[in-house]
C-alpha cells in the first residue's frame, strides 16, 4: 500500500500536484493520510473524488487514514457528506 501524505491545504494550489501524485499512483493500493488537512477545497476535492472512483473501477483500494475534523467540515460545507470519500463515515 502507498501512502500519500495530504499536505494541510488542499487548495486550488494544490490540485495538480495531487493530481499527478496519485496519477502515478495507479494500479496500486493507496492510503490517503489527512491528517494534517485544516483546509479542502472543492477542486482538489473533485480530484480526490474522481480518484476514488476511479480506483473502486480498477477494483484497488484507496482508503483514508486518520481524518481530521477540518476535512469532514470542509465537504460539509461542498455540501457532500463525508462517506462520499471516507468510508464507515
Amino acid at each position: 500500500v502507498k501512502t500519500i501524505r495530504l499536505p494541510e491545504k488542499l487548495n486550488t494550489a494544490a490540485a495538480e500536484p495531487l493530481f499527478r501524485e496519485l496519477i502515478a499512483a495507479r494500479g496500486s493500493a493507496v492510503m490517503l493520510d489527512a491528517r494534517n488537512v485544516v483546509q479542502l477545497g472543492s477542486l482538489c476535492c473533485q480530484v480526490l473524488i474522481s480518484a476514488k472512483q476511479t480506483w473502486a473501477a480498477d477494483d484497488i483500494d484507496l482508503t483514508f487514514g486518520e481524518v481530521p475534523q477540518p476535512f469532514r467540515e470542509s465537504l460539509e460545507s461542498l455540501g457532500l457528506p463525508s462517506n462520499i470519500l471516507i468510508e464507515g463515515s
